[in-house]
C-alpha cells in the first residue's frame, strides 16, 4: 500500500498523476476508492462519485467518506454532511483523526462553538498528518468566528492560510484562504476577503464554488437569495421580503454558524424585528457580520429608527420598511449632528459628558469644550427643525421626537480608503479609474491611494508610463496566489 499512500500524499499537493495511475488498478485494499475520492474532489465532471470500501484498510475508507462530506459541506448540504461520518469506534491514526474532525464540524454544525473549538486545537496538536493539522488549524478558526472573538479569529485564519502553504497542501489551501476570506469579512475588511475569493474562484475546483459564492455575496457581490433580500427590503415589499429571507435560510439551516448569520442579516434590513443584535442596539458600528449590501455606494450605510419611543439601528435598505411620513435629514455634511442624534435615539437619556465622548471621540472637560458642545447642540436643533427637540436638564440631555425620525449615522459610514481597496480588490487600478468607480473626488483618491499605499494597505506597480494599484495583504499574497493558479490535473 506504500504506493496508494504516496500518490495520495502527492494529490494532496496537487499533483494527481500518481493517483490516476493507480485508478484503473485492482481493490488495494480500498485505495483505489480512496485516491478516486480525492481526484473526484479536483475533477468531479471527469469521476463518478466513489463509494467508500466494505473492508480493507480503515484509513482508505474514512478517506472517502471525509471526502464526501467535505465536498457536501462546500455545496452546503448539510443533511448529507452528516451521514458520511467516519466510523470513530476502534479508529486509530488517520482514520481516527478524520473521524474527530467530522465530530468537531458536527459540533460546529449544531451549535456548539467552543466545544468545536477545543475538539479542533486538540486533534490539531495531536495528529501527525500534516493535511489534518493544516485543516483543523482552518476549522479553528471558523470555530473562534462562530465563538464571537473576531481577534482570534483573524489570528488563527493567518496562521491556518500560512501552514498549509508551507506544507504545499493545495486542497488545504483552498478551505484555510476560503476561511481567510470569511474573517476578513467580519473584521470588517470586505476588500481582503473580495480579493481572495476572486481569486480563489479562478482556480478552485468546481466542488469549491457553492460556499464561494455564498462569501462572494456576503462581502458585497451579487447573489440570487441574498439579493433579493435586499431588493424586497429596499422596496418596502414585506412578502418578497418574507420569501428571500426563507429562501435564504434553507440554504443556511442545518449550519448554526450560517443560519445565525441569515438571521442577524434579515434582523438589520427589518425594523419590526424583535431580536436587537450589537450593531442594532447601536453598541458596534460594524455591519452584522461585515456584510456588505450589494447596491451600497457613497450614501449612508445605516440609519437609527425611532419610532414609539423604540429605536434601533437598521442597515440602509430596511428605509424600505420605515414611514414614508418620517423625518429624515437633507443636509447629510452635519456628521456630528447626526452623530448625536443617533446617540440619543439610541441610548436615551444621557449625561452631557458621555454625548459628547461618542460624538468626538475623546473626554468632556468644561473649560475647554463648553462652547463646543453649546454648538453641537445648536446645529442638531437646527437639523431637526419641529421634528423633535433636545432637552438639557443640567447636565443629561433627552432627545424627544414628535413624529418617527430616520436618522442617518455617520458612525457605520465606510471611510473612503476602505471604498477604495474594495474597488481595488477584484483587480489594480489607476486614480482616475478608481475615483470614477466610487464616485470621489480624484484629489481626494490620490491622496488616499498616498496615505493606503505608506500604510501598506497597497502597493504600486507601475506598467511603463502608467501606476497601478494594488491591494496588499501580508497573508494572501505571493506566492500563495502564483500556487493557487496551478490548476489540479483533470483525471480521467
Amino acid at each position: 500500500m506504500d504506493a496508494h499512500r504516496q500518490a495520495w500524499t502527492r494529490a494532496l499537493a496537487g499533483d494527481y498523476l500518481p493517483a490516476e495511475r493507480l485508478l484503473d488498478g485492482g481493490p488495494a485494499d480500498g485505495w483505489r476508492e480512496a485516491l478516486r475520492a480525492v481526484c473526484w474532489m479536483a475533477a468531479p465532471d471527469a469521476l463518478s462519485a466513489p463509494e467508500p470500501p466494505v473492508g480493507g484498510d480503515p484509513d482508505a475508507r474514512a478517506i472517502v467518506l471525509a471526502q464526501r462530506a467535505r465536498r457536501a459541506l462546500l455545496e452546503m448540504d448539510w443533511r448529507a454532511h452528516a451521514s458520511f461520518a467516519p466510523a470513530a469506534s476502534d479508529a486509530t491514526g488517520l482514520a481516527a483523526d478524520l473521524a474527530d474532525e467530522h465530530a468537531a464540524l458536527r459540533a460546529l454544525a449544531e451549535g456548539d462553538a467552543a466545544g468545536a473549538l477545543r475538539r479542533f486545537d486538540a486533534l490539531r496538536k495531536r495528529s501527525d498528518a500534516p493535511s489534518v493539522v493544516a485543516d483543523a488549524a482552518a476549522w479553528a478558526a471558523l470555530a473562534a468566528l462562530a465563538a464571537g472573538d473576531r481577534e482570534d479569529a483573524v489570528a488563527r485564519a493567518r496562521r491556518a492560510s500560512r501552514i498549509a502553504r508551507t506544507e504545499g497542501l493545495l486542497q488545504s489551501e483552498y478551505l484555510a484562504n476560503l476561511v481567510l476570506a470569511r474573517v476578513r469579512r467580519h473584521a470588517g475588511a470586505p476588500h481582503l476577503a473580495t480579493r481572495i475569493l476572486e481569486q480563489l474562484s479562478a482556480v478552485a475546483p468546481t466542488p469549491w464554488q457553492p460556499w464561494l459564492a455564498y462569501e462572494r455575496a456576503l462581502a458585497g457581490g451579487r447573489d440570487g437569495a441574498l439579493g433579493a433580500l435586499f431588493d424586497a427590503a429596499r422596496a418596502g415589499d414585506r412578502a418578497a421580503f418574507d420569501g428571500a429571507r426563507e429562501a435564504c435560510l434553507r440554504r443556511a439551516r442545518g449550519f448554526a454558524p450560517f443560519e445565525a448569520e441569515v438571521l442577524a442579516i434579515a434582523s438589520a434590513l427589518d425594523p419590526d424585528a424583535p431580536s436587537r443584535s450589537a450593531f442594532e442596539r447601536g453598541a458596534d458600528a460594524l455591519s452584522p457580520h461585515g456584510v456588505v449590501d450589494p447596491a451600497e455606494d457613497e450614501g449612508p450605510v445605516a440609519h437609527v429608527w425611532l419610532a414609539k419611543g423604540d429605536a434601533t439601528r437598521i442597515l440602509d435598505a430596511g428605509r424600505g420598511f420605515t414611514e414614508r411620513a418620517a423625518w429624515a435629514p437633507t443636509d447629510l455634511r452635519e456628521q456630528r449632528s447626526l452623530t448625536l442624534l443617533s446617540v440619543l435615539a439610541l441610548e436615551g437619556p444621557m449625561e452631557l459628558d458621555d454625548a459628547f465622548a461618542a460624538v468626538y471621540g475623546f473626554a468632556f472637560t468644561s473649560a475647554k469644550h463648553d462652547a463646543v458642545m453649546r454648538t453641537l447642540l445648536h446645529r442638531a436643533r437646527s437639523l431637526l427643525g419641529d421634528a423633535g427637540e433636545i432637552e438639557r436638564d443640567g447636565y443629561t440631555l433627552t432627545l424627544r421626537a414628535h413624529r418617527p425620525l430616520l436618522v442617518p449615522d455617520p458612525r457605520c459610514a465606510r471611510p473612503a480608503e476602505q471604498r477604495i481597496l474594495s474597488a481595488l480588490a477584484t483587480g489594480s487600478g489607476g486614480a482616475r479609474e478608481i475615483a470614477q468607480r466610487v464616485r470621489v473626488p480624484l484629489r481626494t483618491v490620490q491622496l488616499a491611494l498616498k496615505q493606503l499605499v505608506d500604510d501598506g494597505a497597497a502597493r504600486v506597480e507601475k506598467d511603463g508610463r502608467r501606476v497601478q494599484y494594488v491591494v496588499e495583504d501580508t497573508t494572501f499574497a505571493e506566492p500563495t496566489l502564483s500556487r493557487l493558479r496551478r490548476r489540479p490535473a483533470q483525471p480521467g
